[in-house]
């Protein structure tokens, strides 16, 4: 029997410290890890890789039952495939350890869990999409700020003097490689 712990996180600026020390602490011998959103399992590799290497008896060890997916059917598919492979699961914030009590009542709350999960889920992106579009209705532009024509023209007579380099020209301007070359093709440039 091996005991198994997966981590993770939606975004690579998040940490993993919390989840990897409490998964160390409830006794994993393996690490699987990633910082990769949970919407689906089946763009997760470390999830996908763990699924396929634990065997009858097994453990699986998460931090939080929505570390292991954000959608009710990913969840409840997730725990009926361990359940059906003979792998033991266990969430340590949510107390549900498979290896104590397999029953009706750990489906249902497995699968309560999941819901609360994935509501969490829409009511972020809902308030997400609504605050964008209030900041949109408010004059706020998203996205990388456009180039200023006065920079733009700057680099390309630097670029045509030939007398710097592209990185110099990127440096002194702001203007990077690619938009320099653009606007060079479009304007069909030469030195």
């Amino acid at each position: 029997m091996a005991v198994y712990g997966y981590a993770r996180v939606s975004t690579l600026e998040q940490d993993l410290t919390v989840q990897i020390n409490a998964l160390e602490s409830a006794g994993i011998e393996v690490l699987f890890s990633e910082k990769l959103s949970g919407k689906s399992a089946k763009t997760r590799p470390q999830l996908t890789e763990l699924l396929k290497t634990v065997k009858e008896g097994d453990v699986i060890i998460v931090y939080k039952l929505d570390r292991l997916g954000r959608s009710i059917s990913d969840v409840v598919s997730i725990y009926e495939e361990l359940l059906a492979n003979g792998v033991h699961f266990v969430s340590i914030s949510e107390g549900i350890d498979t290896r104590r009590s397999n029953d009706i009542m750990t489906k249902a709350l497995i699968t309560m869990l999941g819901l609360f999960g994935e509501m969490e889920r829409t009511f972020i992106l809902e308030r997400t999409a609504a605050g964008r579009e209030l900041a949109k209705n408010n004059g706020v532009k998203f996205g990388r700020p456009g180039m200023s024509k006065k920079r733009i023209e700057q680099a390309i007579e630097l670029w045509q003097a030939g007398e710097k380099t592209i990185g110099e020209i990127e440096d002194g301007t702001g203007v990077s490689k690619s938009v320099l070359y653009r606007h060079i093709k479009e304007r069909g440039l030469t030195r």
